[in-house]
């Protein structure tokens, strides 16, 4: 198991993002092409998120990691969340294969606490 905030984590993660990134509905919608990195993506999620928080009257009552969790809880056209929130331990597995986790390791979470996590993690490295 690593750390999560390990560089070994924090790649897994990127490479997380960047694999579940709908390059697809971003063409649709944006008439053109994103490079398949996750320095590209980044941005890209980063604006679609801010668009959701506009006009949000709990913007500094409740804070932004929460926000974040409850828009990909919303399975956002960008990014295909349906690893994380769809259950059967799909948010156990995609957590556990980003730090590395061993079968034992992966039965201390529950559903939702890897949900919250996972979610947690990809909100702190789009926002790094």
């Amino acid at each position: 198991m690593v750390k999560a905030n390990s560089i070994i984590a924090r790649k897994n993660i990127q490479a997380f993002i960047t694999n579940n990134f709908n390059y697809e509905e971003w063409l649709i919608n944006h008439g053109e092409t994103l490079p398949h990195t996750f320095e590209s993506v980044r941005p890209a999620l980063i604006s679609s998120f801010e668009s959701y928080l506009k006009g949000d009257n709990r913007l500094g009552k409740v804070s932004n990691n929460t926000l974040f969790y409850e828009w990909m809880s919303g399975l956002p056209s960008y990014f295909e969340a349906d690893d994380i929130f769809l259950g059967c331990e799909a948010a156990i597995n995609s957590l556990g294969d980003i730090l590395e986790q061993t079968p034992g390791e992966r039965s201390k979470y529950n559903e939702m606490e890897a949900e919250k996590t996972l979610c947690t993690l990809i909100y702190r490295e789009l926002t790094r």
